[in-house]
């Protein structure tokens, strides 16, 4: 029987409450940085060029700026150079630009001054990966999937409309499976060493060290997307709460997780990606707490189709495009589980147009996508009705039954 994190309630929202305070404390020095921002009429900076194309006659430009630790958007007149990846721009903030704007995405207005290629490690592996791939939206997207670049826009919208954006925006999905697969390359390699050298040591302690340690450097390396690391915070702190006894599914685990997270990344508040992926976890919790007595086999099925379905209205309160596609998701998140590490392997061997024909076939099929937005009471009453589930199997039932119940409507609406 393992021990619970939190002695009581009272524990836990004690603790809970005192993540909640550094939050808003660092919350409030940002929104000083925010006023002091908008207040300046003009700034020089160099900024990382994201993403670039023409639309209405002007390039759009997404950009991001170490300097002001920033990611926004703007447009020009001016055309983008083959190959730049940065540019020198003078920025005009304005107080038009939002508190949540800043945090997030800003829209700003620029002067371009400079182009030119800085070629730093993880641009020459984007080079590598493309070199790889005879399609631009193929090699974006194992670009994406190995290094959290920003998807080209036909890219983003193919995958938008096959319900397969959780794929491609690394996460605690891909996260998960490259613990498993690096664990259990080198657990064997352990064990012959351990039965000879070491046989008091502990597989899961020295075993899981290493690859923590790896995956933290993956996560510094593609510059700390919001899923990733929330879901490395829950995998390092769920490995020393295995380790210690303590109980690892549970509620109180996700929500200390998530306002962890937010405490060390305030900016997290306003990433949708973030709040994705802390729901994900959330009803996977829900169907392991609830069927906690079945086979692991049936609740890994139980997963990979009802969190889809779970999901569901929650994405179409942000996203309304669905298509047919949809229904093959489960199976394409489930391939993915094979597919991620092989492809890894692939590319690392200079093969990595090995399964591009494929993924072509799925990428360019053209899936009608039919636009289906919920509206926010009755998505807070989902929400809310998804927070009760916690607490009642009835409730549980019920929101099953409302999930399947959107589903069919929304596939008898695309129909």
């Amino acid at each position: 029987m393992r021990v619970k994190l939190f002695a009581s309630h009272a524990q836990f929202a004690l603790f809970l409450a005192f993540l909640v305070s550094i939050f808003f404390i660092r919350l409030g020095f940002l929104y000083l940085e925010y006023k002091e921002f908008i207040a300046k009429p003009f700034y020089y900076t160099n900024a990382e060029l994201i993403e670039h194309y023409v639309k209405n006659q002007k390039t759009v430009l997404r950009l991001h700026s170490d300097d002001l630790d920033m990611n926004f958007v703007s447009l020009t007149n001016k055309p983008i150079e083959e190959g730049i990846t940065y540019l020198r721009v003078k920025l005009y903030p304005n107080a038009k630009i939002s508190f949540g704007e800043y945090l997030g995405l800003s829209l700003i207005s620029l002067d371009i001054k400079e182009q030119f290629i800085e070629k730093n490690f993880k641009l020459q592996l984007e080079d590598s990966i493309a070199f790889q791939h005879d399609d631009a939206l193929i090699a974006s997207f194992h670009k994406g999937i190995f290094l959290a670049t920003s998807m080209i826009k036909p890219l983003r919208e193919s995958v938008a409309t096959l319900g397969i954006s959780h794929i491609i925006t690394l996460s605690g999905f891909h996260l998960s499976i490259i613990w498993g697969v690096s664990y259990f390359l080198l657990l064997y390699p352990y064990r012959f060493f351990q039965k000879k050298n070491f046989p008091h040591r502990l597989a899961l302690l020295d075993v899981g060290f290493v690859v923590l340690f790896v995956l933290g450097l993956f996560v510094w390396f593609v510059d700390y997307p919001a899923p990733l690391v929330r879901s490395y915070g829950m995998v390092s702190i769920g490995w020393m709460m295995v380790l210690m006894g303590f109980e690892l599914i549970s509620f109180e685990f996700l929500f200390a997780i998530t306002f962890i997270s937010l405490m060390f990344f305030p900016k997290f508040i306003v990433h949708l990606g973030f709040w994705f992926s802390v729901l994900g976890v959330f009803y996977i919790f829900l169907i392991a707490k609830w069927f906690e007595k079945l086979p692991k086999i049936y609740i890994f099925l139980l997963v990979e189709s009802l969190v889809f379905f779970f999901m569901m209205p929650i994405v179409n309160l942000f996203f309304g495009n669905v298509s047919l596609a949809f229904l093959f998701s489960p199976i394409l998140s489930a391939i993915f589980i094979v597919y991620y590490p092989l492809t890894i392997f692939m590319h690392l061997i200079g093969w990595g147009d090995f399964l591009d024909f494929g993924l072509k076939s799925l990428i360019y099929h053209s899936f009608k996508p039919t636009t289906i937005n919920l509206s926010w009471i009755l998505g807070v009453a989902y929400i809310l009705l998804s927070l009760a589930s916690m607490f009642s199997k009835k409730i549980f039932y019920a929101l099953i039954g409302v999930a399947l119940a959107y589903g069919a409507l929304v596939f008898v609406v695309m129909v």
